[in-house]
């Protein structure tokens, strides 16, 4: 009680009492008096607040996870998840790929994991006895957030302890994340189960092995910049009564459709609802017959009855491929009367406190582009989602959706920056590409060497992108199988006597295609300028 009372005592807003006899110390002791005083208060400021990080610290680490998901119920074993990554190579389900990636035997338990009692998915984590629980909020089905504040960049988050458990390489799958948050809702046919729920979501066609779906695979970005996504959707633009509908605009194969649902897995939205126009194995949304009606107003009432249409498709027969042919209304209620009635009805299936975010995939392909009021149809389409209370839209495609830009309309468009390809996690990912690492160790380098390893990556990330990022998974692409075999070998060539001599090697496999003729493509300036820059 003594110590805590003298701690107290040293606070600076703690006023210091000045002893009775310093009025009778001489002047230069006086003098000294204030300083000695300012300066035990400084050091007093500084002693508490090291001690106040570090309890918070220990907090954090020890506590903070534990009771946001119940304490009694969490093992300490999820924290020890990151042995498990080197588990070595697995097949992946579904379609019969066998992903390039390092294999995780996660897959298996993700999708065959089996409803608890509560109605939640649990799935172990691999190489741990832990479980990933419910974090008991109670909503409607679908996939939830925690109601705690934690962690990163005091960024909000219903995975935040999840990924902290599993560990930044298996946060990198979307399908872990998802299945450690999805929670049943029976009665809506989307969530009655994850298997219905994963169906749904956005798949991909390869020449030779069918189509495959992305969330099966990693989705490797810089968590920063993932971060900095989710806060510009969930941030509301353009004041109190101006929706606005998000957008991402992107070469093919850079990643645009795969960025939306790491996004979401990191933000505070509770229903992630996908809508593809196009190239999705036939779950795809198309207005019969494709062509509006000639008459800007008709044509935006049609795309208001378009989406809501597509969104009672998706939760109440998701798996009816020929519901996925909208007729087209040709006397549709307003578009008010429209808004109104899709906000009563996710209401109704989803709860009250639903927050839904609609990815909008090709977004171009709803309609015959070539009809002269297609535009007016995607307005409507879009305007209605965006206009669901606590929701927001995502486009995706080659072209920035049909809507004027921040401050011209009511509902805007709003553009967002792709999140980097981050090359450092797909160097641990990729067999081939780790040998590198795997050999050499970065941290042993010397300073010349980290150069190199430094211009490396950068060069790295260039041709990846150049090959196609969405081939990195898979052994469809012969030219990214003999890019990758190049590279293990230039790796583990036994004839390098240091790091340097193997840096260097890799950096000859990934030189850049230079082609320029008059006629290439604009995007080869780029490639030429980058290879230029690095002196490949």
């Amino acid at each position: 009680m003594h110590a805590c009372s003298r701690v107290f005592a040293l606070l600076p807003c703690t006023r210091l009492r000045v002893p009775d006899d310093q009025y009778h110390l001489s002047a230069r002791t006086r003098r000294r008096v204030p300083r000695a005083r300012a300066g035990l208060a400084l050091a007093s400021v500084v002693a508490l607040s090291a001690l106040a990080i570090g309890a918070g610290f220990f907090a954090r680490l020890n506590f903070a996870p534990m009771r946001a998901l119940g304490a009694a119920q969490v093992s300490n074993e999820l924290l020890c998840a990151r042995p498990a990554f080197e588990a070595g190579i697995s097949t992946l389900f579904w379609m019969d790929v066998a992903p390039r990636t390092l294999g995780l035997n996660v897959f298996d338990a993700v999708l065959k994991a089996p409803a608890s009692g509560n109605g939640v998915c649990h799935a172990p984590v691999p190489g741990c006895s832990g479980e990933v629980l419910d974090d008991r909020l109670d909503v409607k089905g679908g996939l939830h957030r925690s109601p705690a504040r934690r962690v990163a960049n005091a960024v909000p988050t219903r995975a935040r302890v999840t990924m902290a458990a599993v560990g930044t390489e298996l946060s990198s799958y979307p399908a872990v994340l998802l299945n450690a948050t999805f929670k049943p809702l029976p009665g809506v046919p989307l969530f009655e189960d994850i298997e219905s729920y994963t169906r749904s979501l956005p798949v991909r066609g390869m020449s030779n092995t069918g189509f495959y779906r992305l969330v099966h695979f990693p989705y490797w970005a810089r968590e920063d910049d993932l971060l900095r996504f989710v806060q510009r959707i969930e941030k509301k633009l353009g004041g109190k009564k101006r929706n606005s509908v998000f957008y991402v605009q992107a070469p093919s194969g850079r990643g645009k459709t795969a960025c939306v649902l790491p996004a979401f897995l990191r933000s505070n939205f509770t229903h992630y609802l996908y809508l593809a126009c196009d190239n999705n194995n036939g779950r795809h949304f198309k207005v019969m017959p494709h062509a509006p009606a000639a008459n800007a107003l008709l044509a935006e009432k049609q795309g208001a009855a378009f989406a809501l249409a597509a969104v009672k498709v998706l939760l109440g027969s998701p798996d009816d491929e020929d519901a996925y042919e909208i007729p087209l209304d040709p006397l549709p209620p307003s578009v008010k009367k429209t808004q109104a009635e899709l906000a009563s009805y996710l209401k109704q299936k989803l709860g009250d406190d639903c927050r839904c975010l609609f990815h909008l995939d090709e977004h171009r392909k709803m309609c015959d582009r070539d009809a002269p009021y297609a535009a007016n149809f995607s307005r409507g389409a879009m305007a209605t989602l965006a206009s669901v209370a606590g929701a927001r839209v995502v486009a995706t495609y080659i072209d920035a959706p049909p809507l004027p830009a921040a401050a011209s309309s009511e509902v805007c468009r709003s553009p967002l920056a792709l999140p980097f390809f981050d090359v450092w996690r797909a160097l641990k990912g990729v067999p081939e590409l780790r040998e590198l690492v795997r050999r050499y160790d970065p941290q042993t380098y010397s300073r010349e060497e980290l150069r190199l390893f430094a211009t490396l990556m950068f060069r790295l990330g260039f041709k990846l992108v150049q090959l196609g990022l969405n081939l990195l998974s898979l052994d469809e692409s012969s030219e990214m199988q003999r890019f990758l075999s190049a590279f293990k070998a230039a790796a583990a060539n036994e004839k390098h006597r240091s790091p340097a001599d193997a840096l260097k090697a890799c950096l000859e496999v990934c030189q850049l295609k230079t082609v320029w003729p008059p006629n290439a493509i604009p995007s080869s300036k780029f490639d030429l300028s980058a290879a230029r820059l690095l002196v490949g």
